[in-house]
């Protein structure tokens, strides 16, 4: 229940975190959108609550995570009725990202090996049988999360000089811009 109701919510345009893989998730939405879902969610499914984060009060808590180079260049899109929610939801619990592309359909992005270890979970396989589902081999999925080359541009020194003109009342009349490269 709790995978489905975090799937819809990711469905209506919320934003899904893993807290706690399998029973807690932080939701980021519109509050008119969390205010209803915690209407409905009292109302349909009780057992389950949703609750304002709230700040710690004694201690300020930093946390920190690096974020990748680019976007991932792979994503995985899973459309279904009945366990696709489970699918997202278990995507969530690994870190990866899940954004609603139809109804019912989701687009689960990450690096590919990451990607292969969730699909090698949730279809009861191994990474190498994820691979082959994803139609690569190991070393192809290490050459698509290999960091993509850096480019990097060296322009030369160059100094730019601006002349303002003002009329009697003080308003700019003129502006003229000079670049130099020395």
């Amino acid at each position: 229940m709790l995978d489905t109701l975090v799937a819809e919510l990711i469905g209506a345009g919320a934003v899904a975190e893993c807290v706690t893989a399998t029973t807690r998730y932080r939701l980021r939405a519109p509050a008119t959108t969390m205010a209803t879902l915690a209407q409905q969610l009292a109302e349909q499914a009780p057992e389950y609550s949703l609750a304002a984060e709230r700040a710690p009060v004694d201690v300020v808590r930093l946390t920190s995570h690096l974020a990748p180079r680019a976007p991932y260049r792979r994503s995985v899109v899973v459309h279904g009725a009945q366990y696709a929610s489970s699918y997202v939801v278990r995507a969530l619990d690994r870190k990866l990202l899940a954004s609603t592309c139809g109804i019912q359909r989701w687009a689960v992005t990450g690096s590919t090996a990451a990607l292969a270890l969730w699909i090698a979970e949730v279809y009861s396989t191994t990474q190498a049988g994820a691979f082959e589902m994803l139609g690569l081999t190991p070393e192809a999925a290490a050459a698509e999360d290999a960091d993509a080359p850096v480019v990097q541009v060296v322009l030369p020194d160059r100094r730019i000089t601006t002349e303002i003109g003002r009329n009697s009342q003080g308003d700019i009349v003129t502006v003229v811009q000079r670049e130099v490269t020395p």
